[in-house]
């Protein structure tokens, strides 16, 4: 996997949308695809993330998000993680850079 340079930023593509019932951390999070009217149930770390890719905010900024909601969580296996999820979530469409 190449790596991802942190000043990236990400976008939900356009047909996709999240919904969350309740809180981020105890509640339904969800992730909609209007054209093809699917759901897919969300964690709270990929709720984060997705919701974080607005087109505004970079692959570092995300991945201080993370760390700061996971503080006891290792540096770099967060990086690691983010950086599989976002390649994962780019090759199945959910998100691209603007």
């Amino acid at each position: 996997m190449s790596e991802i340079e942190d000043s990236t930023r990400w976008q939900l593509t356009g047909s996709y949308e999240l919904f969350a019932l309740g809180d981020a951390d105890r509640g339904l999070l969800w992730l909609y695809d209007r054209k093809d009217l699917r759901y897919f149930k969300l964690n709270s770390s990929s709720y984060l993330i997705l919701s974080s890719c607005d087109g505004k905010t970079t692959l570092g900024q995300i991945r201080e998000r993370l760390q700061n909601q996971y503080p006891q969580a290792d540096a770099t296996a967060v990086a690691q993680d983010l950086s599989q999820f976002v390649v994962q979530m780019q090759e199945q469409g959910f998100i691209n850079s603007p």
